[in-house]
């Protein structure tokens, strides 16, 4: 089960943008990629929740990088992710 998202919803807030969705991935796997159509990007949080579906104050790592005028945000996340969430806000 490599890195994947999934129920991607964008909306817009105020002047920001906003994704989000459900992610998993697997440990071992490369790092995941997630490309949003904007130079800047706020804030991107990529959660885990624990087993019994509740949500876990565990956040994973993410790098930002431009090029153009999509931004590619890297996860990077050591462990088996089954229920994981994402918000992304940018612009």
């Amino acid at each position: 089960m490599a890195f994947a998202t999934s129920n991607v919803l964008y909306d817009v807030q105020g002047s920001h943008k906003v994704v989000t969705g459900t992610w998993t991935g697997t440990a071992g796997d490369a790092a995941g990629t997630f490309t949003v159509a904007g130079g800047k990007i706020f804030k991107a949080d990529f959660g885990i929740s624990d087993s019994s579906g509740g949500p876990s104050q565990v956040q994973c790592p993410v790098q930002t990088s431009l090029s153009g005028y999509l931004t590619t945000v890297t996860v990077n996340y050591g462990r088996t992710v089954t229920t994981g969430t994402f918000k992304i806000e940018f612009a």
